[in-house]
């Protein structure tokens, strides 16, 4: 373990501290120029790259990491923009959970959902078509 030296966080990286730039924003800004954006986990290969939506489209972060991600989770990641036809890209991406934005408490997944319909009352529902295809 002499070969290893930890020189800091993703929780404490200030290259994180940066403007979020909106993927639809990408088009004026050079390779070499850092950018940092944010948006929801939409697909993820782990070790490989992570896809994320933002309020202006489709990011797809290039990164090595190997911190599993869900659908759905909100993160935010830095990396060199590029463009590959109409996909967004970062390369040297690097990514982390946005704080406050993930973790779902023991109380929420207990917590009964008032807005699912039962199978029973599906099953209940039923309609008829006649010849003309008007239903009752």
């Amino acid at each position: 373990m002499t070969d290893i030296a930890v020189i800091g966080s993703l929780e404490s990286d200030p290259r994180f501290n940066l403007s979020i730039t909106q993927s639809d924003d990408f088009s004026g800004k050079p390779a070499s120029e850092l950018v940092h954006v944010a948006g929801m986990v939409r697909q993820h290969e782990l070790g490989d790259w992570v896809t994320i939506w933002d309020a202006g489209g489709q990011v797809l972060i290039e990164s090595k990491q190997s911190q599993p991600l869900r659908f759905g989770d909100q993160v935010e990641a830095i990396g060199y923009p590029y463009t590959l036809g109409v996909q967004q890209c970062l390369s040297g991406g690097l990514y982390r959970l946005r704080p406050s934005m993930n973790r779902t408490t023991s109380a929420q997944l207990h917590a009964p959902e008032k807005s699912l319909l039962h199978y029973s009352d599906i099953s209940r529902r039923t309609f008829t078509t006649d010849l003309t295809g008007s239903t009752d």
